[in-house]
């Protein structure tokens, strides 16, 4: 499990979340460094060895493997939209983890959002309870999926 970003836009009609890796600011040129430095020592040892035989087999993996390290980019952010609260039967609620998740009929899918706090997380509740179907099912439990 590694950590996520999470962006939301709640209108008064759907939702949107946009989210992606969360990666440091300097992961990028650690990356770059360390491939530089493997790329590096592997033709030293070649060229101290006095053989280029030696960049041949395991050794060109890591370097091809090197190589692509060097034209790592932070990936892109997936965009999700929401059908309208309207179309939402079902909200599963979870106090544990601050997860609220609004679906349509399937309860193991839906639009899940993640709040930092429960001040956030109760407003968004309240406006959920106004904007979904009018007779939406509320369930209270630990979120699985």
């Amino acid at each position: 499990m590694q950590k996520t970003a999470f962006d939301y836009i709640i209108y008064p009609d759907r939702g949107e979340v946009e989210h992606q890796l969360y990666f440091p600011n300097f992961a990028g040129g650690l990356f770059k460094g360390v491939a530089t430095i493997a790329i590096l020592m592997f033709v030293g040892a070649a060229l101290l060895t006095g053989s280029l035989l030696f960049l041949f087999g395991p050794a060109a993996v890591a370097v091809g493997s090197a190589i692509k390290l060097m034209n790592w980019e932070k990936p892109a952010p997936t965009h999700e939209v929401s059908m309208p609260w309207s179309d939402h039967y079902f909200v599963t609620v979870d106090r544990t983890y601050l997860i609220i998740v609004a679906h349509h009929t399937d309860t193991t899918i839906g639009f899940k959002a993640r709040f930092p706090d429960k001040a956030l997380f109760e407003q968004y509740l309240a406006f959920l309870r106004t904007v979904v179907a009018p007779h939406a099912e509320f369930t209270e439990k630990v979120w699985e999926w």
